[in-house]
């Protein structure tokens, strides 16, 4: 894989088709998979910390710069310029590093400088903000997230999205903002949480073991099923779900389009627990000795898709 076009990904600045090509490079193989790892380690290091001086911007490969580096102090002076080298542009300015992006098929873990950990689901995308003299600490999350707040009653930290904002001190809690599809929900585990509005004003603060949905421009409460949140483990659940439902979901979840049209059994309902890694095709075979029908992955076409037929 290009090193431009991965580190490209890593900080989300490709296009959907672009993305969806490194993201099936990525699932093709564990090499692959080690190799983007590579990457992202020295990447994830670099998020918040110092912009890159431009003297440190040479051309060396990547794999040169992990065997020389014999400390974290290594590691992250590598991890700057590979970034610098990766994008191949002359900068004037400092460089800050921004964002992270979970390959499509997997869930990432990552830890911020401040010892927050944040899983993000398949596909979803952690953007940093950049320093400021507010003292506040804050991201931007498109997609899922789970987040191990460090606590620091000095400096708040807050989850911007498209539609609400998060703030909190220290807490565990769970948030998916997809809003192209006009969805908003957070679950609290620890710790409180305050829903903010786009000028950042607080709506409501909620407690641990709530789960809080954004519906028709209001706000609706009901409690936690933890299941739902079994993806930061590498698993997916579904519970008396239809097969319609599952079928949409490894679509989003391993990006690959699935075609059901003809199948008619897709309100047919199921409960299980698969691994992530396994795969789609996994998924499907053990999905169709109950629910009797058959696919085949269509690769004769600008967008490869499976079809579900009878």
């Amino acid at each position: 894989m290009d090193e431009q076009k991965l580190l490209k990904y890593i900080t989300g600045d490709l296009n959907d088709k672009e993305r969806s090509e490194v993201s099936a490079w990525i699932n093709e193989s564990e090499d692959n998979l080690s190799e983007y790892n590579t990457y992202r380690r020295l990447y994830d290091i670099c998020l918040w910390n110092e912009p890159v001086p431009k003297s440190v911007v040479r051309r060396r490969w990547i794999r040169r710069a992990v065997m020389a580096a014999a400390c974290v102090a290594a590691v992250l002076v590598f991890g700057l310029y590979m970034y610098n080298v990766g994008l191949n542009v002359k900068h004037e300015d400092p460089i800050y590093f921004k964002s992270v992006t979970a390959p499509f098929g997997r869930e990432l873990k990552t830890q911020l400088a401040d010892g927050t950990e944040v899983w993000l689901n398949a596909g979803s995308t952690l953007t940093i903000d950049s320093h400021d003299d507010s003292g506040v600490r804050k991201v931007r999350l498109h997609g899922e997230g789970y987040f191990k707040v460090a606590h620091d009653p000095e400096h708040p930290f807050i989850v911007k999205t498209d539609l609400l904002d998060i703030k909190v001190l220290g807490t565990e809690f769970n948030l998916k903002a997809y809003p192209e599809k006009g969805i908003w929900e957070t679950a609290l585990f620890s710790g409180s949480v305050a829903i903010l509005n786009k000028v950042e004003q607080e709506i409501v603060t909620i407690a641990p073991g709530t789960k809080v949905t954004y519906s028709k421009d209001h706000l609706e409460a009901s409690s936690i099923n933890a299941n739902e949140y079994l993806w930061k483990d590498g698993l997916l659940y579904f519970f008396d779900t239809p097969l319609k439902d599952i079928f949409d979901k490894l679509s989003e979840f391993y990006d690959i389009d699935i075609r059901y049209g003809s199948f008619p059994d897709v309100q047919r309902r199921f409960t299980g627990k698969f691994r992530a890694i396994d795969g789609v095709n996994h998924i499907l075979n053990v999905l169709q000795f109950d629910a009797k029908f058959s696919f085949e992955t269509i690769k004769d076409t600008n967008e490869p898709y499976i079809s579900i037929t009878r």
